[in-house]
C-alpha cells in the first residue's frame, strides 16, 4: 500500500471510532494528504473537488473531467470520477448517486468545508451533519517519517530564500526586489532538490505566493505584502517567508529582521528582547507538556520587559500553513515527537515591530531546527 492508501485505511477506522458512517471532504491539503493530488483541483467558483471517505468502501475523488490525467498520474488509492461543466447534473449528480447507493445516516464535515458541497448535501440526504476536524487533524499532527524528510528539504529552500533576501537588502532597493530575489532563490533551490529525487514530473518547484514584507515605520501594521517603497539607512526591514515555503506540499515558516546601518539602541534592544522571547520559547518545547508553556514562556519574557504578551506564539505546520496546535493560552495539546512548530518571538509598538520566527521538529529530547538562518542582529 502506498503511504496515501494507508492514510485512507487509517481514516476508515477511525471515522468508525467516532460514530461516522463516513466523511465529505473539499479541504485542498486534506484531499491531498490523503490522495497525493494537488494543484488546480481545488478551483472555486461553483467547480469543487471533493473527497467522500464511506466506511469500509472504497474512497471517491470527485473533479473537473479536464483534471482527471493529472489527477490519476498524481495520486493513489481512491476511485476517480470527473464531472462535466453544465453536462448531466455536473458533480450534483454523482454526489447524488454515491449518496443514494451508501444511504449514510451520519456524516462529517471539516470546518472548513465547501458550502455549496454542504448545502446540496444536506438537500440529498437526512442523514445527520457533524462538523468536526478530529478524526482528520489527530492523524496530520505527528509527520511521517517521509514528510519529515520533506520538511527538512523545505528547511533547506527557507534558508536560501532568506539567505538571499537578506543579500538584496539596500539603500535605495524596493520592497518587491527584496522578495523577487527570495523567490528566484527558493525555486532553484527546490528544482535542485526535486532533481536529486528524481521527482515525479508533475511536482512544479516554483514558490509562490504573495510573500509578507514590510520596512520603516510600516513594521507595526502586520501582514503587509512588499511595495514600491525603498529601503532607508536606519530602518528595519521585516522579512516573513510564511505563506511561501512549500516544497513537495509540506510547508514551513520563518521569519527575521534586518538593518540597513545605522540602527539606533532602542531598535537594538527591542530586536533583542524580541529574540529573547522566541528563545524562552524554545527553550520550552518538551514532550508531554501541553503547548501553551511555549507561549507562556515567550509573554513572560515580552511582560518583563513592560510589554504586552502577543495572542499567539505559533502553530502547527504541515500540509498546510496553519495546522493544530495553536501555541496559546488554552490550547493544552501535548507536545509530542514528530510534531512541527512554527515558534515566534515577536514585539510590536507603535511605528515599530520586529519578529523572529522559525520551525523546528518536536523530538525525544526537545526540538530541531528545520529553518537555520542565523538569528544574530543582522546590521547590513
Amino acid at each position: 500500500m502506498t503511504e496515501q492508501e494507508t492514510r485512507l485505511a487509517e481514516l476508515d477506522r477511525r471515522i468508525g471510532e467516532v460514530g461516522l458512517d463516513g466523511m465529505i471532504i473539499t479541504d485542498a491539503d486534506s484531499i491531498y494528504y490523503f490522495t497525493g493530488c494537488e494543484d488546480y483541483i481545488d478551483m472555486d467558483f461553483g467547480r469543487p473537488s471533493l473527497l467522500i471517505v464511506l466506511r469500509g468502501e472504497t474512497a471517491v475523488l470527485m473533479v473537473p473531467a479536464g483534471d482527471i490525467g493529472m489527477v490519476t498520474s498524481m495520486g493513489s488509492g481512491p476511485e476517480i470520477l470527473g464531472w462535466r461543466d453544465s453536462a448531466e447534473g455536473e458533480w450534483r449528480s454523482i454526489l447524488a448517486d454515491v449518496v443514494a447507493r451508501a444511504k449514510p445516516r451520519k456524516i462529517g464535515f471539516e470546518s472548513r468545508f465547501n458550502p455549496l458541497v454542504f448545502t446540496q448535501f444536506q438537500s440529498l440526504s437526512d442523514a445527520e451533519v457533524v462538523i468536526t476536524d478530529e478524526p482528520i487533524a489527530r492523524m496530520r499532527l505527528i509527520k511521517s517519517a517521509s514528510e519529515i524528510a520533506d520538511l527538512r528539504r523545505a528547511g533547506e529552500i527557507a534558508d536560501a530564500m532568506m539567505c538571499a533576501c537578506q543579500s538584496a537588502i539596500a539603500d535605495g532597493v524596493p520592497e518587491y526586489e527584496i522578495s523577487l530575489a527570495g523567490i528566484v532563490a527558493g525555486t532553484r533551490k527546490a528544482a535542485e532538490a526535486l532533481e536529486q529525487e528524481g521527482a515525479h514530473f508533475l511536482r512544479s518547484p516554483m514558490v509562490s505566493y504573495l510573500q509578507v514584507m514590510k520596512s520603516g515605520s510600516n513594521t507595526d501594521l502586520g501582514h503587509c505584502r512588499p511595495g514600491l517603497k525603498k529601503i532607508v539607512p536606519g530602518e528595519p526591514v521585516a522579512v516573513c517567508l510564511c505563506g511561501m515555503i512549500n516544497y513537495k506540499h509540506m510547508k514551513l515558516a520563518m521569519d527575521r529582521p534586518f538593518y540597513v546601518g545605522p540602527i539606533s539602541q532602542g531598535h537594538a534592544d527591542m530586536t533583542l528582547i524580541a529574540l529573547e522571547s522566541q528563545e524562552a520559547a524554545l527553550a520550552a518545547i518538551k514532550p508531554g507538556e501541553p503547548v501553551e508553556v511555549v507561549h507562556e514562556a515567550a509573554s513572560a519574557v515580552l511582560q518583563k520587559h513592560g510589554h504586552a504578551p502577543c495572542t499567539r506564539t505559533g502553530r502547527g505546520l504541515g500540509a498546510s500553513f496553519t495546522e493544530r496546535p495553536q501555541i496559546m493560552t488554552g490550547d493544552t495539546t501535548l507536545m509530542q515527537p514528530g510534531m512541527v512548530l512554527a515558534v515566534d518571538g515577536n514585539l510590536t509598538i507603535p511605528k515599530f515591530g520586529v519578529q523572529y520566527g522559525d520551525s523546528v521538529l518536536v523530538t525525544e529530547t526537545g526540538f530541531e531546527f528545520l529553518t537555520k538562518h542565523t538569528r544574530e542582529l543582522q546590521v547590513l
